[in-house]
């Protein structure tokens, strides 16, 4: 599906109703990706993002997700071979957080997975898992938010899908 943006007084809005899925594979799959501009990211921006998710496993499967936010060359792992629980059928989860430009080239990216508590795809523990890194990027050139899954430990069936996307520059 085509994106959705519109330009905003500090920045810019992307939607994606995206519908991009991983299935049944071993390989790094990137499930949303946007340029942000040369110089759209100007010192104390915040770039904050919502992906929402649907995860299908069939039973008897435990195969384990990796999921990777990316940033102008830099990586955040949101979560690294997180178990999935077996029989899942369209299972709910977010992925969210901001990328904050501090000063120039200088940003602190946060992000976390949430889920309801009443139905848990992912073995987390907990309803939710939080990472954090300081990075430095230079925003005076195009760069590259992309949200990528990975699957070990396959099991026919076994099916991420990114279901809807939204980015706010501001």
């Amino acid at each position: 599906m085509p994106k959705l943006r519109r330009e905003t007084g500090r920045g810019f809005a992307v939607t994606e109703l995206a519908g991009v899925s991983l299935n049944n594979s071993l390989s790094e799959t990137t499930l949303f990706s946007q340029v942000i501009e040369a110089g759209k990211m100007g010192t104390v921006k915040e770039l904050g993002f919502e992906f929402f998710c649907m995860l299908t496993t069939p039973a008897l499967s435990l195969p384990s997700l990796t999921i990777r936010l990316k940033f102008g060359g830099n990586t955040l792992t949101v979560a690294n071979s997180l178990g999935i629980a077996a029989s899942q059928s369209n299972e709910p989860f977010i992925v969210r957080g901001k990328i904050v430009n501090k000063a120039s080239n200088s940003q602190v990216a946060y992000a976390c997975i949430e889920q309801g508590a009443a139905s848990l795809p992912l073995v987390l523990g907990v309803a939710s898992s939080f990472k954090g890194a300081k990075w430095s990027v230079d925003t005076s050139q195009d760069q590259t938010l992309s949200l990528t899954g990975q699957f070990s430990l396959l099991s026919g069936g076994t099916t991420l899908t990114l279901e809807n996307a939204t980015i706010d520059l501001s």
